[in-house]
């Protein structure tokens, strides 16, 4: 079976690695790298976690758009100490889309954004938008 990441479900090129208290792995998307490092115990809480595959997709989107920083720290999946990124709470109060109004919303917003000026023709290369939509 190929390894995989656990926060998003994509394959990954290489086994992860393991230290005494986390495995970490390298993630990449959209020719991104991204250092993923999970706390152990928390990541066998997030596969009990019934609801954790509605997560994915917001992560993999939070990732890409750089609302997420991750690179160099610890996740766990929920903590009361501060100093640790505790990523349930982290999606819980992420703004994002989350329905499918709000979804197609941000979309013509974030089209509207790449005019220069209103009423001029956007390009969007084909392989661009079916990589990043579908």
């Amino acid at each position: 079976m190929k390894p995989y990441c656990y926060l998003t479900g994509e394959p990954l090129k290489d086994v992860p690695g393991t230290l005494p208290k986390e495995d970490y792995y390298v993630l990449e998307l959209h020719n991104r790298q991204f250092q993923i490092s999970i706390c152990r115990n928390c990541l066998k809480r997030m596969q009990e976690y019934d609801n954790f595959e509605q997560y994915r997709a917001p992560i993999r989107a939070l990732l890409l758009n750089n609302r997420l920083d991750i690179d160099g720290k610890t996740i766990h999946w929920d903590t009361d100490d501060k100093r640790e990124f505790a990523l349930k709470k982290f999606l819980e109060e992420a703004i994002y889309p989350r329905t499918p109004l709000e979804k197609i919303n941000n979309l013509f917003i974030e089209l509207f954004k790449l005019q220069k000026y209103g009423g001029i023709e956007v390009i969007i290369w084909k392989k661009l938008f079916m990589s990043t939509i579908f």
